[in-house]
């Protein structure tokens, strides 16, 4: 049997966030006779044949069960799914905690584990997680910042078929745009302030600035809040869109009219909303580090983190006037994209990782 384990925290094809999850797991299935997937959260009814999905039990890690070992059960739960299916790999899309929850039952089975971690923090749980896997693939060196002989770079992965330009059509571009999680991590307000700026200094009452993304939990429902109170006290509320979080495919529609995607965030690895932005032919203005190298053509496109608004709204003007310029081709761009950090590609990475985890095993035990 050649069946593949899949764990990752959401199935949810319309989700702004994970709505990807969904998509990796339908293309790895290609490739197996069988993929099962254990999520934290399911809302795909009607999967397709060859796939299973699991929602984890959330018993195990409630208290006082998780205070008296609990979270061990999962490896005991695990048994008849093993006993079913023979796993050999198992693929860890994100959701890291679960390779030590999971250890125990991986290494009694012999399941090599691949992980997907593509974030700049690095906590203690990731450093046990990099303990239990056998190797971890990332967009970018600052995707994965533990010294790790375990670690390969294989890029992003964004559906370019969904993010296609061709699509739009051929209007004047003035607007900018966001899209993300609106958290104070991505320093969302620092984009208001600049675009504030920018509309002080030029006196254009007809560009817009459109904001995308979804609010996670209380703090980013007061942070939002007060970006809303913030566009009011700077004037420009109404050239302000506060669209809230969209399905994946109808964000591409958004670009109608956008000049430059704005990212500040410092959340320290390849951000994915950057990449897609890209794919649309997008200039982007960003800080983060993990996409400069991306964007070595094009130097006045990467800002300092520390930078003022002041400096930070002389770039974006810059910029804008380049574009007015037909400085930029779209194609120059999207190229960033197809071929090297597209979801084929991608997809085809994490099967050669995986399909060589699998044969080692295999010649482990023939051997």
């Amino acid at each position: 049997m050649n069946n593949l384990l899949v764990i990752n925290f959401e199935m949810n094809d319309a989700s702004p966030v994970l709505g990807w999850q969904n998509r990796v797991v339908n293309e790895l299935a290609v490739h197996y006779d069988h993929v099962v997937v254990f999520t934290q959260k399911n809302s795909i009814a009607h999967p397709p044949e060859k796939i299973t999905i699991v929602e984890l039990p959330k018993i195990f890690s409630r208290f006082p069960i998780r205070w008296l070992g609990g979270r061990m059960l999962y490896s005991v739960w695990f048994i008849p799914y093993q006993v079913k299916y023979r796993f050999r790999v198992c693929f860890i899309h994100m959701s890291h905690l679960w390779a030590f929850r999971f250890f125990p039952a991986f290494k009694l089975s012999g399941i090599r584990v691949l992980l997907w971690y593509a974030h700049g923090s690095v906590k203690n749980k990731l450093k046990l997680a990099h303990r239990c896997v056998d190797r971890v693939i990332t967009s970018t060196p600052e995707g994965f910042r533990l010294p790790s002989a375990k670690k390969v770079i294989i890029g992003q992965g964004i559906d370019v078929e969904m993010y296609d330009p061709a699509r739009l059509a051929n209007v004047v571009k003035n607007d900018l745009i966001y899209v993300g999680r609106i958290t104070e991590r991505k320093r969302v307000h620092v984009i208001l302030e600049l675009f504030g700026e920018l509309v002080k200094r030029s006196g254009d009452k007809t560009i817009k600035l459109k904001l995308i993304g979804p609010v996670m939990n209380a703090d980013d429902e007061r942070y939002l809040q007060n970006l809303q109170i913030r566009a009011q006290e700077l004037q420009v509320s109404s050239q302000v869109d506060f669209i809230g979080p969209l399905p994946p495919e109808q964000i591409p529609s958004k670009y109608m009219g956008v000049a430059l995607h704005i990212n500040l965030s410092q959340t320290g690895s390849m951000d994915k909303t950057i990449m897609e932005a890209l794919a649309m032919g997008c200039p982007v203005i960003t800080s983060n580090e993990a996409v400069k190298e991306t964007l070595s053509g094009h130097p006045e496109l990467f800002v300092d983190s520390d930078a003022s608004v002041e400096s930070l709204t002389t770039s974006v003007m810059t910029v804008l006037a380049r574009v007015k310029q037909g400085d930029y081709t779209i194609a120059e761009f999207r190229n960033l994209i197809v071929g090297k950090n597209d979801l084929p590609s991608y997809i085809s990475k994490i099967q050669h990782n995986l399909a060589d985890l699998s044969n080692y095993e295999k010649n482990t035990i023939d051997n």
